[in-house]
Protein backbone atom coordinates (compact mmCIF):
# COMPACT_ATOMS: atom_id res chain seq x y z
CA UNK A 1 0.00 0.00 0.00
CA UNK A 2 1.18 3.17 -0.65
CA UNK A 3 0.99 6.28 1.66
CA UNK A 4 2.66 9.09 0.14
CA UNK A 5 -0.35 11.39 -0.65
CA UNK A 6 -1.57 10.86 3.19
CA UNK A 7 1.83 11.05 4.81
CA UNK A 8 2.69 14.50 2.64
CA UNK A 9 -0.87 15.73 3.94
CA UNK A 10 -0.61 14.59 7.99
CA UNK A 11 3.37 16.33 7.70
CA UNK A 12 1.47 19.60 6.09
CA UNK A 13 -0.78 19.55 8.78
CA UNK A 14 1.82 19.04 11.71
CA UNK A 15 4.09 21.65 10.36
CA UNK A 16 0.61 24.27 10.31
CA UNK A 17 -0.17 23.31 13.95
CA UNK A 18 3.48 23.88 15.02
CA UNK A 19 3.40 27.50 12.99
CA UNK A 20 -0.03 28.27 14.97
CA UNK A 21 0.42 27.22 18.01
CA UNK A 22 3.72 28.68 18.52
CA UNK A 23 2.23 32.07 17.19
CA UNK A 24 1.33 32.63 21.34
CA UNK A 25 4.52 32.35 22.31
CA UNK A 26 6.19 35.38 19.42
CA UNK A 27 4.36 38.61 20.86
CA UNK A 28 5.46 37.04 24.55
CA UNK A 29 8.92 36.98 23.63
CA UNK A 30 8.57 40.74 22.01
CA UNK A 31 6.94 41.94 25.29
CA UNK A 32 10.05 39.91 27.38
CA UNK A 33 12.78 41.86 25.67
CA UNK A 34 10.49 44.96 25.68
CA UNK A 35 10.20 44.83 29.71
CA UNK A 36 14.25 43.44 30.51
CA UNK A 37 13.90 40.10 30.46
CA UNK A 38 16.96 38.76 28.41
CA UNK A 39 17.76 35.92 26.15
CA UNK A 40 19.84 34.21 28.90
CA UNK A 41 16.14 33.97 30.60
CA UNK A 42 14.22 32.27 28.07
CA UNK A 43 17.37 30.03 27.55
CA UNK A 44 17.50 29.20 31.19
CA UNK A 45 13.79 28.10 31.25
CA UNK A 46 14.30 26.35 27.95
CA UNK A 47 16.99 24.07 29.24
CA UNK A 48 15.34 23.52 32.17
CA UNK A 49 12.73 22.36 30.81
CA UNK A 50 15.23 20.12 28.72
CA UNK A 51 16.32 18.48 31.62
CA UNK A 52 13.10 16.59 31.91
CA UNK A 53 12.12 15.67 28.63
CA UNK A 54 15.27 14.65 27.21
CA UNK A 55 15.61 11.60 29.01
CA UNK A 56 12.03 11.08 28.06
CA UNK A 57 12.30 11.61 24.57
CA UNK A 58 15.53 9.09 24.78
CA UNK A 59 13.38 6.41 26.12
CA UNK A 60 11.04 7.15 23.52
CA UNK A 61 13.15 6.75 20.34
CA UNK A 62 14.87 3.71 21.86
CA UNK A 63 11.22 2.23 22.20
CA UNK A 64 11.01 3.08 18.70
CA UNK A 65 14.43 1.87 17.21
CA UNK A 66 13.79 -1.25 18.66
CA UNK A 67 10.52 -1.58 16.46
CA UNK A 68 12.43 -0.72 13.92
CA UNK A 69 15.45 -2.73 14.03
CA UNK A 70 14.56 -6.08 16.29
CA UNK A 71 12.48 -8.57 15.07
CA UNK A 72 9.37 -8.29 15.21
CA UNK A 73 8.36 -10.03 18.45
CA UNK A 74 10.80 -8.57 20.57
CA UNK A 75 9.58 -4.99 18.87
CA UNK A 76 6.22 -4.81 19.26
CA UNK A 77 6.95 -5.84 22.93
CA UNK A 78 9.24 -3.16 23.64
CA UNK A 79 6.83 -0.70 21.81
CA UNK A 80 4.30 -1.81 23.94
CA UNK A 81 5.94 -1.95 27.26
CA UNK A 82 7.72 1.54 27.10
CA UNK A 83 5.07 3.68 24.90
CA UNK A 84 2.28 2.41 26.49
CA UNK A 85 3.15 3.52 29.80
CA UNK A 86 4.78 6.71 28.45
CA UNK A 87 1.59 8.02 26.63
CA UNK A 88 -0.61 8.03 29.81
CA UNK A 89 2.88 9.72 31.58
CA UNK A 90 3.39 12.23 28.75
CA UNK A 91 0.83 15.07 30.34
CA UNK A 92 2.66 14.48 33.21
CA UNK A 93 6.13 15.11 32.31
CA UNK A 94 5.08 18.16 30.21
CA UNK A 95 3.94 19.77 33.63
CA UNK A 96 7.42 18.50 35.02
CA UNK A 97 9.45 20.31 32.85
CA UNK A 98 7.36 23.26 32.87
CA UNK A 99 7.41 23.38 36.67
CA UNK A 100 11.07 22.70 36.47
CA UNK A 101 11.45 26.01 34.41
CA UNK A 102 9.37 28.24 36.41
CA UNK A 103 11.74 27.45 39.49
CA UNK A 104 15.00 27.94 37.48
CA UNK A 105 14.04 31.78 35.94
CA UNK A 106 13.02 34.40 38.85
CA UNK A 107 10.78 36.63 35.29
CA UNK A 108 7.81 37.05 35.81
CA UNK A 109 7.24 37.35 31.68
CA UNK A 110 9.01 34.13 31.37
CA UNK A 111 7.36 32.22 33.43
CA UNK A 112 3.99 33.19 31.71
CA UNK A 113 5.48 32.25 28.51
CA UNK A 114 6.72 28.68 30.34
CA UNK A 115 3.08 28.24 31.37
CA UNK A 116 1.67 29.33 27.63
CA UNK A 117 3.95 26.99 26.03
CA UNK A 118 3.06 24.13 28.67
CA UNK A 119 -0.87 25.09 27.50
CA UNK A 120 0.01 24.99 23.86
CA UNK A 121 1.80 21.59 24.63
CA UNK A 122 -1.12 19.69 26.45
CA UNK A 123 -3.68 20.92 24.01
CA UNK A 124 -1.57 20.58 20.26
CA UNK A 125 -2.69 16.54 20.34
CA UNK A 126 -6.00 16.91 21.17
CA UNK A 127 -7.01 19.83 19.10
CA UNK A 128 -5.37 18.46 16.13
CA UNK A 129 -7.16 14.86 16.91
CA UNK A 130 -9.95 16.85 17.11
CA UNK A 131 -10.04 19.29 14.14
CA UNK A 132 -8.24 16.65 11.70
CA UNK A 133 -8.71 12.83 12.66
CA UNK A 134 -12.26 12.76 14.01
CA UNK A 135 -14.33 9.54 12.73
CA UNK A 136 -17.01 10.66 10.44
CA UNK A 137 -20.56 10.39 11.81
CA UNK A 138 -22.38 7.80 10.06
Amino acid sequence: MRHRRRDLVASARGLAALALSSFPLLPLLVLNLNHGATLERWGSAANAMLVVYVPYALVVLTALAAHAVLPWEVGYLATAVLLGPLTLVRPLVAVGGAAFAWFAVDALLVRLGVVVALVVILSVERDVSLRWYRPARA
